[in-house]
C-alpha cells in the first residue's frame, strides 16, 4: 500500500479497522496512540516516520497544509506548530516499559527504546511473569537506578532499591566503594516462592578486587542460611545452612566479567551460570532451611540482622531476583540482558 495520511481513510474503513498515530511526548520521542482516543479523532499526520531530510516552517508562516506532528518518508515542505521531522523516531509501545520510563523520568531515546525492546523480549520468552525484581540501572543517577522495572513505584513494597554509603552512579550503572556502600532491594528473601524455587544474578562490568572478600548479592546469616553470589571467589551459595556452595572454573581476570547468575530448582538441583552457560551443577541434597525474613543486599551481604557486611567494589549494570528458571530460560535471559547492555554501549 502506498504511503497515505490518516485522513485518506475514515477510521471505520481503515484497512484493519483501527488507526494509530505517533504522538510526541515532548522529548522528541513518540508513543503509539489509537486515533479515536485523540481529541477530535486526531491530527492530520503521516503514518510513517521520517527516513530522509525534511524542511518545516513554523505556524506563523503561510502554508497550504498544517499538522501538529509532521513526518515523511521523503524530502518535503510542510508547516507545523511543532516540528518533529527527525531521522529516527523513539516509539515506545509497551505499557510496562512506559510506566518505568515515566517513573524514572528517563529522557534518553536510546534508553527508552532499549527498555521497550527488553521488556517486549522478556514477555516473548515467557520470563516476565517469573521475574520478581529487575534493576536495569539506567539513567545514571541514584534516583533513576533505584527503580524496579517490574513495579516502578517509589515504595519499599515495590522493591525500590535504596543506596547507603559510598556509591558512584553513572551511565555504566552503580559502583560501590568497598567499605560503606551497598544497595538494599527491600526484597525479603521470603518473597521467593519457596526456598527451592529461586534465581538471582548480577551483570558485572568490572571486578576491581578479584582476590578480595567482597560479596555481590544476597544474604549471609551463618547457621540460618547462606544464599549469595561471591563472584571474586567464584562461589554461588545455594541456600544452605551447612555452608555448601557451587564453584565454577578459574578464568583470567576479564572472564570474571559478565552476567553471573544462579538457580535453585529443588533440594538436589542447583546450578550456576556465566553469560547464560552452565558452569557448575549441584545434585547432592542440601538442607535448604527456611528463608529468614531479611532483605537482599547488592554490593554486600545482609548478615541476617539487617546489617551489611563484606562490601564489594564491583561495577554493576544489572541485577535480578526471580522464580527458578530452566536451563533454556537462563540462556534466554542472558541474551536479552546482553542485548540491552549492547544498546546502552556498556556490554562486556
Amino acid at each position: 500500500m502506498a504511503n497515505k495520511t490518516i485522513n485518506d481513510y475514515p477510521e471505520s474503513t481503515s484497512p484493519n479497522g483501527n488507526w494509530y498515530v505517533l504522538v510526541d511526548d515532548g522529548t522528541g520521542c513518540y508513543k503509539k496512540v489509537k486515533l479515536s482516543n485523540l481529541p477530535g479523532g486526531g491530527p492530520t499526520s503521516s503514518t510513517t516516520s521520517s527516513t530522509s531530510s525534511s524542511t518545516s516552517s513554523s505556524s506563523t508562516s503561510s502554508s497550504t497544509s498544517s499538522s501538529s506532528t509532521s513526518t515523511s518518508t521523503s524530502s518535503s515542505t510542510s508547516s507545523s506548530s511543532t516540528s518533529t521531522s527527525t531521522s529516527t523516531s523513539c516509539v515506545i509501545t509497551d505499557a510496562d516499559a512506559i510506566a518505568f520510563i515515566e517513573a524514572a523520568a528517563i529522557t534518553s531515546c536510546t534508553i527508552k527504546t532499549g527498555i521497550n525492546t527488553f521488556v517486549i523480549g522478556l514477555k516473548a520468552d515467557g520470563l516476565w511473569t517469573k521475574l520478581r525484581a529487575v534493576y536495569p540501572f539506567v539513567g545514571g543517577t541514584a534516583s533513576t537506578h533505584k527503580f524496579n522495572l517490574k513495579n516502578p513505584a517509589d515504595t519499599d513494597v515495590a522493591f525500590r532499591m535504596t543506596f547507603t554509603g559510598g556509591a558512584t552512579h553513572n551511565a555504566n550503572g552503580v559502583t560501590f566503594n568497598g567499605t560503606t556502600g551497598y544497595g538494599d532491594t527491600k526484597f525479603d528473601i521470603a518473597d521467593f516462592p519457596s526456598n527451592t524455587n529461586l534465581s538471582y544474578g548480577v551483570y558485572i562490568r568490572s571486578l576491581y578486587n578479584p582476590s578480595g572478600t567482597g560479596f555481590d548479592f544476597g544474604v549471609y546469616s551463618g547457621g540460618l542460611v547462606n544464599s549469595f553470589l561471591w563472584v571474586s571467589s567464584r562461589r554461588f551459595y545455594a541456600n544452605t545452612a551447612s555452608g555448601g556452595f557451587l564453584t565454577w572454573p578459574a578464568y583470567t581476570l576479564g572472564d570474571y566479567y559478565g552476567f553471573i547468575s544462579g538457580v535453585i530448582r529443588s533440594v538436589s538441583d542447583t546450578e550456576v551460570y556465566k553469560n547464560g552457560v552452565s558452569q557448575s551443577t549441584g545434585t547432592t541434597p542440601n538442607d535448604t532451611p527456611a528463608l529468614p525474613g531479611q532483605n537482599w543486599f547488592l554490593g554486600a551481604t545482609n548478615n541476617g540482622s539487617g546489617v551489611p557486611t563484606d562490601f564489594s567494589t564491583n561495577n554493576y549494570a544489572f541485577a535480578y531476583l526471580s522464580e527458578s528458571l530452566s536451563d533454556a530460560e537462563m540462556g534466554n535471559l542472558y541474551t536479552r540482558v546482553q542485548a540491552l547492555q549492547t544498546t546502552l554501549g556498556r556490554q562486556v
